[in-house]
């Protein structure tokens, strides 16, 4: 008899069921770290896709040696996607740099073909901003395409969902979500539709 494969259940509230694939969009600042240890025992063995971005550097080995310490490496990708002018908190980054040191994490991460000078360009310069924006949309690929693999996807979105931009209606409409609202939703807002900054309209999406 063949076992069911791992699904991630919720067992009450709006987003109750089961669900045969996770996509978590972080910046891995302490409260998505908290968020996701506080999961890790029920996300073990489902199918993942991390996309990591803002801050000021890349994130994918900080996540891996995160995501390796909560048990939750095996069958995950990660993606880093676009970053920002943000100095990252330097406790946090030794935190991250000292666990990525140690772990033998199985977590694949996908290299962005598009953007291969980016680590050595200043984000907030035009050119390095032409590299983010080639990140976030190759991010938006891969969340397309790891929705596409699932019946019943959950989004977690810890930090301004940029990719989600560059994904189909079709697939967003048949992905159930959670997400931390208020600062992330404005963040989405400014980068992509800044017309509405301050505006009446802009104003009631805040609230």
């Amino acid at each position: 008899r063949e076992m069911a494969a791992p699904v991630f259940a919720v067992p009450s509230g709006p987003l109750r069921g089961e669900y045969d694939g996770v996509l978590v969009l972080t910046d891995l600042e302490a409260d998505d770290a908290v968020a996701l240890k506080v999961l890790a025992t029920r996300l073990r063995g489902v199918p993942m896709l991390v996309v990591v971005g803002e801050g000021d550097t890349d994130k994918t080995e900080f996540a891996k040696g995160l995501l390796c310490w909560l048990g939750l490496d095996e069958g995950t990708v990660v993606v880093q996607s676009r970053r920002s002018g943000t100095p990252f908190p330097a406790p946090l980054r030794a935190l991250y740099e000292e666990e990525a040191s140690r772990s033998a994490a199985q977590v694949q991460a996908l290299p962005d073909t598009s953007a291969p000078s980016a680590q050595a360009l200043p984000v907030l310069s035009p050119a390095g901003n032409d590299v983010e924006s080639a990140r976030e949309k190759f991010a938006g690929v891969q969340v397309e395409l790891f929705l596409g693999r699932t019946s019943r996807p959950l989004a977690l979105l810890l930090k301004p969902p940029h990719e989600l931009v560059h994904v189909s209606p079709s697939a967003l409409a048949r992905t159930a979500g959670a997400m931390y609202g208020s600062f992330n939703l404005v963040q989405l807002r400014n980068r992509h539709w800044p017309a509405q900054k301050g505006t009446g309209e802009g104003k009631r999406a805040e609230a």
